[in-house]
């Protein structure tokens, strides 16, 4: 049975969790710039690279999920199974840049080329960020049509709402994980911390 996120019941909680969705991401995406770039370097065209691979996949994940979610109306098990999804990945990614640094201090070994080392660099990076990137991308298209409402005109300023509380909470986690968390905690507890968020969301 689909769960009608338009009834007056549901629109706070949704509201909310985009919220902690948001600022769990944001949450991970730092921590995750700061594990990776112990691997592809802290120069400014390594942070650059690691933008492009997790906004790319934003992108890409909210193109597709627009495309599978789109006429999903009412139902928002779509949206609380990706939030699970990401959470999961965000919870076993140490695991994951532990054996791809590995893998990469190998490669680095043999390899002289910068070229070669630039691609292993950007296939470790896409390896790491682009499947949960893509997942939190498709969560915007999923909640929107899961919390869509009859009346075209309230439908828009609820996904305008949704947009902008998500964006807040992605501003606090970034502020969170950049100045206190990382700091305070260490990463384990930091992606414990997002893991956390994305199952309140």
């Amino acid at each position: 049975m689909s769960l009608r996120a338009q009834h007056s019941l549901y629109a706070p909680l949704v509201y909310l969790a985009f919220f902690f969705s948001g600022a769990a991401s944001l949450i991970a995406e730092v921590t995750w710039n700061r594990m990776l770039i112990v691997v592809v370097g802290n120069s400014l065209s390594a942070t650059a690279m690691i933008l492009v691979i997790f906004m790319g996949g934003l992108g890409l994940g909210s193109l597709l999920g627009g495309r599978l979610f789109g006429a999903r109306r009412g139902d928002l098990r779509p949206y609380f199974l990706m939030e699970l999804a990401v959470g999961a990945l965000v919870l076993l990614s140490p695991v994951l840049i532990g054996a791809l640094t590995g893998a990469f201090e190998s490669a680095a070994g043999r390899i002289d080329a910068q070229a070669g080392l630039a691609i292993v660099r950007v296939l470790i990076t896409s390896c790491v960020l682009l499947l949960p990137a893509m997942l939190m991308g498709a969560t915007y298209p999923a909640i929107a049509a899961g919390a869509a409402l009859d009346d075209p005109r309230r439908g828009s300023a609820r996904t305008s709402y949704l947009y902008a509380i998500n964006t807040l909470g992605a501003a606090l986690g970034t502020y969170a994980a950049g100045y206190h968390l990382l700091l305070e905690f260490g990463v384990g507890l930091t992606l414990r911390i997002a893991f956390g968020l994305y199952l309140l969301a």
